[in-house]
């Protein structure tokens, strides 16, 4: 397994959503940063059930522990949000 470092850009993140993503209207990734912020990523399907968001320059600032988790609607009624995952950033050689 690769490990991702801090600063990575360009970093394709995959999330399993547990559901078949067919007539979705809405899908991202909730993130909590390693100093508790949070924030969303608009994410894209990749397969029947799991999406992905590529990284930005800002969205792996800091190392430590990412709690991340899918989300994903079908209009208004349907709104479901997936399992935490961690993705553990490291911090490079400066």
């Amino acid at each position: 397994m690769t490990k991702i470092y801090k600063g990575d850009v360009g970093v394709e993140i995959r999330l399993d959503t547990g559901q078949n993503l067919t007539g979705a209207t809405a899908m991202k990734i909730k993130v909590q940063k390693p100093d508790g912020t949070e924030a969303e990523w608009a994410a894209q399907q990749y397969n029947s059930n799991t999406i992905y968001y590529v990284t930005a320059s800002v969205d792996l600032a800091a190392s430590g522990d990412y709690v991340l988790q899918s989300y994903v609607e079908w209009g208004e009624d349907s709104k479901h949000t997936g399992e935490s995952v961690i993705l553990k950033i490291y911090e490079p050689f400066e």
